[in-house]
């Protein structure tokens, strides 16, 4: 229960929002199906939203919503993500800007934290991640990665990071990965790349350095600095 928000639930499936502006206000969908969100602005500042679900969270066993052509803007929310799946399939990312200062979280966040999973199942696929633009800081922070996946079979494509830090992330401590591709994306500034077991990593563009877990296929991407190769990796 995140308290006061916006909120679409199992109900309000089949829901469509578009052209609002939001400000300090948590976005949250919650078990609900064929929703969109479309050219919306969710713009958090100096205040705690979001804590430990994120400030737009899209989760629960919520299937096919699409967030795009959209703007979020997160500053010092207690490190809080930005934008968030937790147990979601089926679901789109695609053309969104996200910029964070201060102190924040992850900035596109798939997790498997504070969300109820049932036993055997496997949260988070066949989810698209595609086109968005990233902007955090020219340092590292310590609670902060640019994209962050758990999950199988998702796509991320096309999308461009530019932080000083860790651009894409396997999300920490837990969390089946399999499958999932990485292809076209652009990491500069410095920012790393670290691929989790069983990915397909293609031409990729990494300012940073790359770092591909076991049972990886990784071919035709620069990277600026060292690559270092999981054990098992092809």
């Amino acid at each position: 229960d995140p308290g006061d928000s916006f909120a679409i639930t199992y109900g309000g499936s089949g829901t469509n929002v578009t052209d609002i502006v939001f400000h300090n206000s948590q976005i949250w969908v919650f078990n609900a199906h064929n929703v969109t969100l479309d050219h919306i602005n969710n713009t958090i500042e100096d205040q705690r939203v979001g804590s430990g679900n994120g400030a737009t969270s899209i989760r629960a066993n919520s299937t096919y919503v699409t967030v795009k052509n959209s703007y979020f803007y997160t500053r010092n929310n207690g490190g809080s993500s930005s934008l968030v799946m937790a147990w979601a399939d089926h679901c789109t990312f695609d053309n969104n800007t996200i910029v964070v200062e201060g102190e924040v979280g992850n900035m596109i966040y798939l997790t498997t934290y504070n969300v109820d999973v049932p036993s055997g199942v496997l949260a988070n696929q066949y989810n698209t991640i595609t086109n968005n633009k990233i902007y955090g800081f020219k340092e590292p922070a310590a609670i902060c990665w640019g994209l962050v996946i758990s999950g199988a079979n998702n796509l991320i494509e096309g999308n461009f990071i530019d932080y000083g830090g860790t651009g894409i992330n396997a999300q920490w401590g837990q969390g089946d990965f399999v499958n999932n591709t990485y292809r076209n994306n652009v990491l500069i500034n410095g920012s790393a790349f670290n691929a989790p077991d069983g990915s397909t990593v293609y031409n990729n563009s990494v300012a940073g350095a790359m770092n591909t877990g076991k049972n990886t296929i990784a071919y035709n991407n620069t990277v600026g600095k060292n690559l270092t190769v999981g054990i098992g990796a092809p």
